[in-house]
Parts: structure tokens; C-alpha cells; sequence
């Protein structure tokens, strides 16, 4: 059963409003925990050793019959060796100094075959080539512009930060470590202040689960860096989840809003 909290709970809520085929992508990167640009050219490679590739896609990957067979359509009709050599050159074109401004660089042209998968799809043309920036920003071990860009992100998806800061804590980045989560946890713990301050009947579920988001942001933050042994740190965000839970936070927000 998938997280509550997690982008495949919200993709499944939404199940019903997605074509067959789009649900076939879905279950294949969830099957490889890939994106399907990645995905082709591994199958396209097993062709060229394996005779029975809807067996390995079966057996390996527990692909159903419906997904087998849109997804060897999907190789007949993508340019996948075009594709390749795009992503190549959409990274020697970006400059990993702002992710924002690199994605806007990327969605520049939509007729470029990085966006072959998404159009035959018939969804929007930005999930292949955002996933290739971020992938380009990895490598090049751009971290400043990743904390930047996911430091303005709420704390409602955790999944989404798990790969950043596995990368951060590898590469013993604790001071962007620090940022990151500040970030976070400022954004996260704001959402729920606008909503808890404007206090609206029909959104007092929202707000309440907005408040779950920020406890468990301040909750993961005091957690890794009482991991890593940097104690100030956990104590400064054990701290501001006290002060959170009860309600000084909100008690501060309430008078800043009535001066």
C-alpha cells in the first residue's frame, strides 16, 4: 500500500482520469523505478542479447501482458537513438547555476525528441526533460542549485527529498544540508500558518494536515542531523517543532496578521 504521503497515493487517487496507455507508463517506471526515457534504451539492449524479451519484462520486472506490449510499441515508435543524442546535448547547453532558469532553457523548443515519449503519450511535455535536467544537475554535482530549488518545496512529498540529501550526506555537505532543510521546513511550516491564521471552516482538515507536514519536517530534520552528530542543529529544529505543536508558532503569525 503506498504512503499516504507520497506522489504514488496522489497518482492513484487520480487513477480513473488516466488513458490505458498512460497507465501502462505509470506501472512500467514503477516496476524499473525509472523514467521511461531510461527505460527504452535497456530494453532495446536486451533485444540485441535476449530472444525472449516479453519473457524478461515478465519474469524480472512482473510486467503484465498490457505492458509488455505498450511497451515495445513505445520502442517501435520513439527515435530512441535521436532521443539519446538530445539529452546529450540539452546537458552541454544547460549552465547548473539556477535549475529554474535550466528548465526553462530545456522547454525552449517542445519539438525536440527528448519530448517524443511525453507527446504519445498526450501529457504534459515537461516530466522527460525536468527529469533529465535534474539528472544532468546530479552529475555535475551542482548542489548549491539543487538546495536552492528544493529548499521552496513543502515537506508534503518527503520521497522527493530522499535522493538530494542521500547525495548531500555522501559528499558530507552538512552546511547545505542545513540549508535545505530550513528551507523546507520555513515553506512547509508557512502553508500551514496562512491556512491555520485565516482559519476557514471547510479547510480545517487541510490545515490540520498541513500542520502533520510541518511536525514531521522539523521531526525528520532534528532526526538526520542527530544521525550525523551535529546536535545544535537537532536542537534548533526539536525546538522549533515544540514551538510549533504548541502553538507558539501560530500564536505569533495571528499577532503578526493583526498588526
Amino acid at each position: 500500500m503506498a504512503n499516504p504521503h507520497s506522489v504514488e497515493a496522489l497518482v492513484d487517487e487520480y487513477w480513473d482520469s488516466y488513458s490505458a496507455d498512460q497507465q501502462s507508463a505509470i506501472l512500467i517506471q514503477r516496476a524499473f523505478d525509472q523514467r521511461l526515457d531510461q527505460i527504452l534504451p535497456q530494453v532495446v539492449a536486451q533485444q540485441g542479447v535476449n530472444a525472449d524479451v516479453e519473457a524478461w519484462l515478465a519474469s524480472d520486472f512482473g510486467l503484465a501482458q498490457r505492458e509488455v506490449a505498450f511497451l515495445l510499441k513505445l520502442i517501435e515508435e520513439v527515435d530512441i537513438v535521436a532521443l539519446e543524442a538530445d539529452r546529450v546535448s540539452l546537458e552541454k547547453s544547460l549552465e547548473y547555476v539556477s535549475l529554474s532558469e535550466d528548465m526553462e532553457r530545456a522547454y525552449d523548443d517542445l519539438e525536440r525528441p527528448i519530448y517524443a515519449i511525453d507527446d504519445l503519450l498526450e501529457r504534459p511535455l515537461v516530466g522527460t526533460a525536468q527529469g533529465m535536467v535534474v539528472d544532468a544537475y546530479f552529475a555535475r554535482q551542482a548542489w548549491l542549485p539543487l538546495v536552492e530549488a528544493q529548499g521552496q518545496q513543502s515537506y508534503r512529498f518527503p520521497e522527493q527529498f530522499e535522493r538530494l540529501l542521500s547525495a548531500l550526506d555522501d559528499a558530507e555537505h552538512a552546511a547545505l544540508v542545513e540549508r535545505l532543510w530550513t528551507g523546507v521546513t520555513n515553506i512547509t511550516v508557512q502553508d500551514y500558518l496562512v491556512r491555520a491564521v485565516d482559519n476557514h471552516p471547510s479547510e480545517i482538515d487541510r490545515t490540520r494536515e498541513h500542520l502533520q507536514f510541518a511536525i514531521d519536517a522539523f521531526a525528520e530534520a532534528a532526526r538526520w542531523f542527530e544521525r550525523v552528530g551535529h546536535t545544535d542543529a537537532a536542537s534548533h529544529f526539536r525546538e522549533e517543532r515544540q514551538r510549533l505543536e504548541n502553538g507558539s508558532m501560530l500564536a505569533e503569525a495571528r499577532k503578526a496578521a493583526q498588526s
